[in-house]
């Protein structure tokens, strides 16, 4: 990638506490984007959430299972999602 190239896209990355979604965390936001981080297990996304604010600007982090979200769950996070694309 392009230093850079990502600055001041907004992205919604699901399964950021480890693995794949943790990774591309780290890569978008040493890019310059702006990520919302978005993870079933509130102690991971914790421990994720202080190691990638140290790469970049953070949107913010939610726990929420997007395969499985309480009623109306779905739309609340699209909202604070604002015009974010996602990655899953």
């Amino acid at each position: 990638m392009n230093m850079g190239k990502l600055k001041g896209k907004r992205v919604v990355i699901t399964g950021v506490s480890r693995g794949v979604g943790f990774q591309i965390a780290m890569r978008f936001l040493a890019e310059g984007a702006q990520v919302l981080g978005v993870a079933r297990n509130a102690a991971n996304l914790a421990r994720a959430a202080r190691e990638l604010r140290a790469y970049g600007k953070v949107c913010g982090f939610v726990r929420a299972d997007v395969g499985r979200p309480p009623r109306g769950g779905r739309s609340r996070l699209r909202r604070s999602a604002g015009g974010a694309r996602w990655i899953s």
